[in-house]
């Protein structure tokens, strides 16, 4: 009898346990502007990019004061536009409209739920065009000239490129591999080479990234179409500039997005200066 009793207590503390680690999970973290932020919102977009709390902390809040912004100026996204960009979503993966649902209810998503985040996404889009309509400041000839001028190494480019060549079918096993270990693979997962490329014959990505690459410094892990690959890069060859005219576009397009991405956090961190932040409890 003494042992049943034991054997129930335990049970109901372990109820008890279960009970209390679900309502911390569940429970809220941070209220924005009356948007509450949860600590299993925290602990699922932590996990699913691999960041610290506080990071994933940082766009919640981030998406709450969005979402705030966007119910004070009531920005709307109606149905017809919402249904014209699902079609034109569909279209571009040669799919028709119920096609690209059934597709995404085998991923696990419905129809409904994709709708929303779709239209939120727009409202977004809505929202950034009218901040960066009062602040964005036109970029001159000058600027791009002065920004080409003073990072020249952006803009070397080179003939050919001596390399350490690493490929295999395991993009993990890759991205940890040195020449060391790849000698040593006794499973063969990773095969190694000796090789030059020349840019001419090369993915224009592939050259870029040789381009930027230090001299014994190694490239992120690249995915071509037999598997990945990833270079060390032992020496450049053939150097040369490339002509202003030719990188003007370029350099435009990283100058306009340096400018939006200030204008966006200088905005965002006024609202949230001026925002209702209370913290309940920290992950």
């Amino acid at each position: 009898m003494i042992l049943k009793k034991s054997l129930f207590a335990a049970f109901c503390g372990f109820l008890l346990s279960v009970n209390a680690n679900a309502a911390i999970v569940d429970a809220v973290s941070v209220i924005v502007d009356n948007e509450p932020i949860t600590i299993y919102e925290i602990f699922r977009l932590s996990k699913q990019y691999n960041i610290s709390s506080k990071e994933a902390l940082d766009i919640l809040v981030r998406q709450k004061l969005e979402l705030s912004q966007i119910k004070q100026m009531n920005i709307q996204v109606d149905d017809f536009a919402l249904n014209q960009q699902i079609e034109a979503i569909a279209a571009k993966n040669n799919l028709s409209v119920q096609e690209f649902y059934r597709l995404l209810l085998g991923e696990g998503i419905s129809a409904d739920a994709y709708r929303l985040e779709l239209r939120q996404t727009m409202q977004r889009e809505k929202l950034y065009q009218y901040i960066m309509s009062s602040k964005y400041q036109n970029i001159e000839d000058g600027q791009l000239l002065a920004y080409y001028n003073n990072n020249p190494e952006e803009f070397k480019r080179y003939e050919s490129f001596d390399v350490i060549k690493f490929e295999s079918n395991d993009d993990k096993s890759l991205a940890n591999a040195s020449h060391e270990s790849a000698a040593a693979d006794n499973n063969q997962t990773i095969k190694l080479s000796n090789e030059t490329i020349f840019a001419a014959n090369e993915n224009p990505n592939i050259a870029v990234v040789l381009s930027m690459t230090k001299i014994s410094g190694e490239t992120p892990v690249m995915q071509t179409k037999s598997g990945f690959v990833k270079y060390i890069v032992t020496a450049k060859n053939g150097e040369n500039i490339m002509p202003f005219e030719q990188v003007k576009n370029s350099i435009m397009a990283r100058l306009a997005s340096m400018q939006e991405n200030s204008i966006l956090k200088e905005y965002f961190e006024t609202a949230k200066s001026r925002a209702s932040i209370t913290v309940i409890r920290l992950p």
